[in-house]
């Protein structure tokens, strides 16, 4: 591998991740471990929210401040504690009706203030929806019987090596900008390394859970399913790093944050998985068939 493709800042992340995977896959798999989850997932979205205030600051000065990474967690927060004190009916999701008492309180605090920005508004309304909202889907996402940790885990897997494949080949190989005005380093071989990264990650996965008797944890682990769920949210994912890329660039800022070195802000880290997860979601739902633990 040249130089240019494994140079410091690959190291960066590559250190980075060895220190994150491991207590997120205990977070993940240890049962009395759930709350802690929660309180990660809660902190994740309150960091991701005053990462979007702050593009929302830049783009319109009323916009953004500490009421979207509070609403944000909160959001996180509601979802969890409805999901675990057994309050959520059917296939209802908590987050959503949480959203309607967001919109009120965003609405009631700008009719309040001195700069009524109707623009600020729909900014502040959208960080929420954005990082809480589709945050709280995780937490649905682990919560989901009878395999909620190997969806998360499926997920995961599938969304890193997305970005690993496209990253690698992008830098590698590649030479035609996908999306020069949002993201001009993103190249269409970088995208097709994404996929065959989320593909291959997938098969592997799904092989590794049959050879180590993982299955009662995981949903059916059919190879040809699990190959193309893992391209759908790759292409998915891509699509949401192209979203905050949108952002960025708007904002004029390169990361969204630096919490974790080497791969920028919460929202640099998680803008693939946030797409994702309501997609896993709801493919679930449509293929119940898929939920059948193997």
């Amino acid at each position: 591998m040249t130089a240019g493709v494994w140079g410091s800042d690959t190291l960066v992340r590559v250190v980075t991740a060895a220190v994150v995977v491991p207590i997120l896959v205990a977070l993940i798999w240890i049962h009395w471990l759930d709350v802690a989850l929660l309180v990660a997932a809660v902190l994740l979205a309150w960091q991701a929210g005053r990462e979007y205030a702050r593009l929302a600051g830049r783009l319109c000065p009323a916009a953004g401040g500490r009421l979207v990474p509070l609403l944000s967690g909160g959001t996180v927060l509601w979802t969890g504690i409805v999901l675990r004190s057994g309050l959520a009916g059917g296939d209802e999701l908590p987050q959503l009706r949480v959203l309607t008492a967001v919109f009120l309180v965003l609405a009631g605090v700008r009719m309040a203030s001195s700069d009524r920005d109707i623009v600020a508004l729909g900014l502040d309304f959208l960080g929420v929806v954005y990082t809480g909202g589709l945050f709280s889907y995780l937490v649905v996402l682990h919560n989901t019987d009878p395999c909620g940790p190997g969806l998360i885990t499926f997920l995961l897997v599938v969304v890193a090596w997305s970005d690993t494949g496209a990253y690698f080949v992008g830098r590698k190989w590649g030479k035609h900008p996908m999306a020069p005005r949002l993201s001009p380093k993103k190249t269409w071989e970088g995208a097709v390394g994404g996929l065959a990264g989320a593909a291959l990650s997938g098969v592997a996965l799904a092989w590794l859970v049959r050879r180590l008797g993982w299955c009662a944890s995981y949903p059916e682990t059919c190879y040809l399913t699990w190959a193309a769920l893992a391209v759908l949210l790759s292409i998915v994912s891509q699509w949401g790093d192209l979203f905050e890329s949108m952002l960025k660039r708007a904002a004029s800022v390169k990361d969204a944050g630096n919490v974790f070195p080497g791969h920028g802000g919460v929202l640099d880290r998680c803008d693939g998985i946030l797409f994702a997860a309501p997609v896993l979601y709801y493919i679930c739902l449509l293929m119940p068939e898929f939920m059948t633990s193997c």
